[in-house]
């Protein structure tokens, strides 16, 4: 069965066969914890959500589409309960943890088998615990995406399944976030390690005295970066994602996958709704693996693993041999002669079994006389059914002492009383006993709220829906929360939604209350219902154009040694700086620093500097939100 493809496994383990599930288990656990582990960096709580997230996959089965991607829908699961769980803990998460022995689990351990090239793997190696501890920084939901696009292989459609978006938003979304990663990876690299190689940043950084990794001072190293040469081919031949993803896979607790899926196995719900075909059970609603008895030993028995169907053997095994022992509670032939219908014997799927037994004893019926006294009756037959709220048998009157039954009545086990009242009119009358009636146990009802998106992206000023379904027979309270930041809002915020009904909830972007900076803003909307929650990440990108240099002069001096420069500089959102660059006569380096002097006009003067002979002029304009643009002009002189 492990050559099966995994569309077949899929349709398979929907029509109820367990080994199909297994054998899908098997190969994406093992990923599904690596990949749980890097979110939570706790070991039991890594197997805790691999179990949850198999667990709800084995309940929504019916749920997947034909010809959907197993391996995208397994992490979609996998993700949204490890965030969940993230963050309602809210807490600060180590960058290690212990294995089983009390060994430290490092995460920053290259595979070196992943790079045909020694020195590029030497490279990677050598900045490993400086990349992953950037990636550890960042927000959970880029990370996992990050983790799940370079270390578990999902290219930007199945990114796009994960997100909820369409195929060409996905490749969008994961292009910005892998450059915007891969720019603040570098940055937090060159902050660490760069200034020991270059002394212009670690005397800017001096200046500035800081002391820690921050916004300011991330521009601030990407402004020297891009103005010194030797800084600029070191972060480019970094490479950080290309570390990150030789990162190498964690392995999940001695034993971990074992129990889990045996503790799945006993929780197995049969074929899903929605299921059939090939592996189906015939009439109980079980399920018969493939290979299994009811293909008469053709495919071989099941694997070894699965220690809750070979139990379910044995026990069927068990209850067959007891059919036979007329001193059993459920024997075919009993010692007094009586026989015993076995409707349903075979093992539930959560691995119990239901019988259900009827005992009759076969007797002479004798049409009452016409006469005040009625002739004798036998007694009639008696039914006994497990768990069913059988009405009680139709009573007859009782004979006088003097009438012989055809047939004794068989009293060995009788379960149901018969009352029998004559009265002295002609035609007798019989005033039954009413039995119990059974009343039917009312299925529970646990609403599980769906979304129908996992990401939205919206621009400031708009808005987009948001679909909550409720597809279970009773209501469903739903409360909504946002997390980001002012600027993103939902309505309403909360409700009720009637069975089997949607909601719909409308999330908008303020643009009066985004950040004035340009870039990208991420938040998210919550939906809670009564027993589950869903995120939805929300992005919306402020601006994103570079600054446009309209123009840019520069005037030699006449009184004194030096140049000034003016230059015309426009930006979408807001810009942050200006500088001029370039080499003197004597062959120095210079630079200019721009004020904003009106509206888009940015100059500068440098005195004791001649710039007639200087070569190499450049202006660098830097927008809030550090995109940037280089253009070169004329010497002024």
């Amino acid at each position: 069965m492990d050559q099966l493809a995994e569309t077949s496994l899929v349709e398979l383990a929907k029509a109820g066969d367990q080994q199909a599930f297994a054998e899908l288990y098997n190969r994406y656990f093992d990923p599904v914890y690596d990949f749980v582990s890097r979110m939570t960096r706790n070991r039991d709580e890594a197997a805790d959500i691999a179990q949850d997230t198999f667990l709800k996959a084995m309940n929504a089965l019916g749920g997947l589409q034909k010809g959907a991607s197993f391996k995208s829908w397994i992490f979609t699961i996998a993700r949204n309960t490890a965030l969940n769980r993230l963050e309602k803990a809210s807490r600060t998460r180590p960058l290690t943890f212990e294995d089983n022995e009390g060994d430290e689990v490092s995460f920053d351990v290259v595979d070196t088998d992943r790079f045909s090239d020694p020195e590029e793997a030497a490279q990677a190696g050598a900045i490993a615990s400086l990349v992953w501890e950037a990636a550890a920084g960042l927000d959970p939901k880029q990370l996992s995406l990050l983790d799940l696009h370079l270390r578990q292989g999902l290219d930007s459609a199945e990114i796009a399944d994960v997100l909820g978006v369409t195929k060409n938003n996905g490749y969008v979304m994961l292009n910005r976030l892998k450059k915007a990663v891969e720019e603040a990876i570098g940055a937090f690299i060159m902050f660490k390690s760069g200034r020991q190689y270059c002394e212009s940043l670690d005397a800017a950084l001096a200046r500035a005295d800081i002391q820690g990794m921050s916004p300011e001072t991330r521009k601030l190293v990407e402004r020297h970066v891009a103005q010194c040469p030797d800084c600029e081919e070191r972060k480019r031949k970094l490479a950080p994602l290309a570390a990150f993803a030789a990162f190498g896979a964690i392995g999940s607790p001695l034993g971990a996958k074992a129990h889990i899926l045996e503790g799945l196995m006993q929780q197995w719900p049969g074929p899903a709704a929605g299921g059939g075909g090939a592996g189906s059970g015939a009439g109980g609603g079980g399920s018969t693996p493939r290979g299994g008895a009811a293909a008469g030993g053709a495919g071989g028995a099941g694997p070894s693993f699965l220690k809750v169907a070979s139990g379910l053997a044995m026990l069927a095994a068990f209850l067959v041999a007891l059919l036979f022992v007329p001193q059993s509670p459920i024997a075919l032939t009993r010692n007094d002669g009586s026989t015993v219908k076995l409707a349903d014997a075979s093992p539930g799927a959560g691995g119990g079994s239901v019988a259900t037994a009827t005992a009759t004893a076969t007797t002479a019926a004798v049409s009452p006389s016409p006469t005040d006294t009625p002739a004798p009756t036998a007694t009639p037959a008696t039914t006994s059914q497990a768990g069913a709220g059988n009405a009680g048998p139709t009573p007859t009157h009782t004979p006088p002492p003097s009438a012989t039954p055809t047939e004794a009545p068989n009293t060995a086990t009788p379960t149901a009383t018969r009352t029998s009242t004559p009265t002295a009119t002609p035609t007798p009358t019989s005033t039954p006993t009413p039995s119990p009636t059974a009343t039917p146990t009312k299925v529970p009802c646990d609403p599980l709220l769906n979304g129908s998106v996992f990401a939205l992206e919206i621009a400031p000023g708009g808005s987009a829906g948001l679909v909550v379904t409720n597809p279970q027979p009773c209501d469903a309270s739903f409360s909504v929360g946002t997390s980001g930041g002012l600027w993103l809002s939902a309505s309403p915020a909360g409700g009720t939604i009637p069975p089997d009904s949607e909601a719909l909830v409308t999330v908008s972007v303020s643009s009066s209350l985004l950040p004035a900076p340009e870039g990208d803003y991420f938040g998210t909307v919550t939906v809670f219902g009564p027993n589950n929650s869903f995120t939805v990440e929300v992005t919306t990108t402020r601006g994103g154009q570079p600054p446009q240099v309209q123009s840019i002069t520069g005037q030699c001096l006449v009184t004194a040694l030096g140049v000034s420069f003016t230059a015309t500089i426009t930006d979408d959102v807001a810009m942050g700086s200006a500088t001029v660059y370039f080499t003197a006569s004597g062959g120095a380096a210079h630079q200019v620093a721009l004020s904003d002097t009106a509206g888009n006009t940015w100059s500068g003067t440098i005195t004791g500097v001649s710039a007639r002979k200087g070569s190499n002029f450049r202006v660098v304009a830097i927008d809030a939100s550090g995109k940037q643009t280089t253009q070169a002009f004329a010497a002024p002189c």
